[in-house]
């Protein structure tokens, strides 16, 4: 690392130790849907100095995202969410390469490809739909974890995916037809859920997953938290 680099990371590199801290460095990172939770796992492991990150989004920033969607602001009403998280990531560090991709994550098939040509480590699913998610889950490349969080009013869920060695979200979710976006939401319950999924990225990374295998619910109504064994 260069001096300034070292510095950019100094609080961190004490916690992690240098393997750790080059691991996160070295890795590309795709982060599908950049809305609430996606602003915040970007955000983090932007400062947290992932090498490379990836936003996969079509959305345009409107109004009622700006409570909760950390990276816009007002100036950004109308412009396209990957672009303008993008912009804002930038400014934040100049150590992460920040690829924004302005595409609808659907059954095309496209996004496989995308997920294959990247060479991310790790997939984080922050969409808001399950038609999506189960598309973006097929596409996911064979040994390649999916981090996946839901957020509905004071409440959130994170487990992470491995197919073979974990169920799947179409397993998991099986009787969920389609979920429309606008779904009620607090800003806290989603700042709190994307910083736990970006802390599983970095466990993923580092080989110590958590929530592979389990999932974690996030209760904001009298702050519990509990796991719910997957099998």
């Amino acid at each position: 690392m260069m001096a300034e680099e070292r510095e950019y990371f100094s609080r961190c590199t004490p916690v992690w130790g240098p393997e750790r801290t080059q691991k996160v460095r070295e890795a590309a990172v795709a982060v599908a849907g950049t809305g609430g939770l996606g602003c915040t796992v970007a955000e983090i492991l932007v400062r947290s100095g992932i090498g490379r990150i990836v936003l996969i989004d079509k959305g345009r920033v409107d109004i009622p995202d700006l409570n909760r969607q950390i990276l816009y602001s007002m100036d950004d009403v109308g412009k396209i969410k990957v672009e303008a998280a993008a912009g804002k990531l930038r400014e934040i560090s100049t150590f992460t390469e920040v690829v924004p991709v302005v595409r609808e994550i659907d059954v095309s098939g496209d996004v496989a490809v995308l997920l294959r040509d990247m060479k991310c480590a790790v997939v984080v699913d922050c969409l808001d739909n399950f038609p999506g998610r189960f598309a973006l889950e097929a596409g996911v490349p064979e040994g390649v974890s999916l981090v996946h969080g839901g957020v509905e009013r004071d409440y959130g869920q994170i487990t992470t995916v491995v197919r073979g060695k974990t169920p799947t979200l179409t397993e998991l979710y099986s009787d969920t037809a389609s979920s429309a976006p606008g779904v009620s939401v607090t800003p806290p319950v989603v700042v709190t859920a994307g910083g736990i999924m970006a802390q599983e990225v970095l466990n993923v990374l580092w080989g110590t997953p958590s929530l592979q295998g389990r999932l974690l619910i996030v209760e904001f109504s009298d702050f519990s938290f509990f796991y719910i064994p997957l099998q």
